[in-house]
């Protein structure tokens, strides 16, 4: 079962007898396995053959800063002295998912609703329309991970408002910005982060003849159409020529060579 961070959930904890546990306790543990809800006594509740309902709060259903996924495992202890001994104990556990699955700077430039809003307004994207909702948000966070573990000079505007260089003024790794700091830098510079995220996305859902050249395949066939690579690996950029043209004037490229053979 996922819910979504923040929401009440009801449990169905299976039974396999019937009676009345008047000390039945039970817990809450996260994904690394500490408590959130310490060992809390249930008096007197009823249960019939097959399951027993527990309801957990919301506020005990929320996510560390940061993350976008985390776990939740329900333990309940039942004793009932008339109908068996010693104790019994069962377990069930459910995934939680952050209420945006893209989230500014944890794993994209933007969230979902403002990607879908871009890609309606480019063209080329045919393969990450055609995609799931899932896909399309890993395509998008794998293609942001990658853009900022790249290298940019900012942009600076003078009284003319031109964009221009200044000799060692460069980023570092956009990673390191907060979502607050990346609010911060110009605005042309971000819109052209965004479609280069959607444009990578899409070059992550296809298969393009250069990623087929970077794994060694010099021939291709499916059905009756043919292709054929010219010998040698091509120059690896780490992202689509079409990405590279979006960040243009920006992104400091630092080409990595191999060998082959």
């Amino acid at each position: 079962m996922i819910v979504k961070a923040g929401e009440e959930v009801t449990v169905s904890v299976p039974l396999a007898i019937a009676g009345v546990a008047d000390d039945a306790t039970w817990w809450l543990e996260d994904e690394l396995g500490a408590v959130v809800v310490e060992e809390t006594a249930a008096s007197s509740v009823s249960y019939a053959p097959g399951v027993q309902n527990l309801t957990i709060d919301g506020s005990f259903n929320t996510l560390a800063a940061g993350s976008l996924t985390g776990y939740r495992l329900v333990r309940v202890r039942f004793r009932s002295l008339a109908d068996f001994e010693g104790s019994r104990g069962v377990e069930l556990g459910y995934g939680i998912v952050a209420s945006q699955e893209l989230e500014v700077q944890v794993n994209s430039f933007m969230v979902y609703n403002e990607a879908m809003a871009l890609a309606a307004s480019l063209s080329g994207l045919t393969g990450f329309l055609a995609a799931d909702r899932s896909a399309r948000i890993t395509a998008l966070a794998d293609a942001w991970w990658t853009l900022v573990g790249l290298r940019y000079r900012l942009p600076c505007s003078d009284r003319q408002d031109r964009i221009i260089d200044f000799p060692g003024q460069e980023s570092g790794r956009l990673v390191d910005y907060s979502a607050a700091e990346l609010a911060q830098l110009d605005a042309r510079f971000l819109a052209c982060l965004k479609r280069a995220q959607l444009v990578e996305a899409e070059a992550r859902l296809t298969t393009p003849a250069d990623r087929l050249r970077r794994e060694g395949i010099t021939f291709s066939k499916i059905g009756e159409t043919s292709q054929s690579f010219r010998p040698g690996m091509p120059l690896d950029l780490a992202i689509s020529r079409r990405t590279l043209g979006e960040l243009r004037g920006y992104v400091m490229v630092a080409p990595r060579f191999g060998r082959t053979g």
